[in-house]
């Protein structure tokens, strides 16, 4: 971590212990902005943002993602490299490619009589 002139000047002039302690935090804050985010809402549940590994953003193993969309809400469960989706109204998956779908929640209508 690149630091101003002033600080590394004040820096360089602490004991090895403290700079050693210092680094040590600078590397924890920056591993914490990379890993943001890990938040247990109300009702226990975990919502994460998404944390790159290699450049590749992902999820952990046994996650579930919730969406709220403008018609209600899709549920994604992550576990062992499956994924199961869920939503309280009709789930409408539309192939658009041979390897790409869309998954919408679709709202359930009532006929009457």
């Amino acid at each position: 971590m690149a630091r101003p002139e002033q600080v590394t000047e004040r820096f360089d002039k602490l004991s090895k212990w403290a700079q050693q302690y210092i680094v040590k935090l600078e590397r924890d804050i920056a591993y914490v902005k990379e890993q943001r985010g890990q938040v247990v809402n109300a009702d226990g549940a975990i919502t994460w943002t998404m944390f790159r590994d290699d450049g590749v953003y992902g999820v952990p193993d046994d996650a579930t993602i919730t969406f709220k969309t403008g018609s209600g809400r899709i549920r994604i469960d992550i576990k062992n490299d499956k994924v199961r989706i869920h939503s309280h109204d009709n789930v409408l998956i539309q192939p658009t490619s041979s390897n790409t779908f869309t998954v919408m929640a679709k709202r359930r209508t009532v006929e009457t009589s």
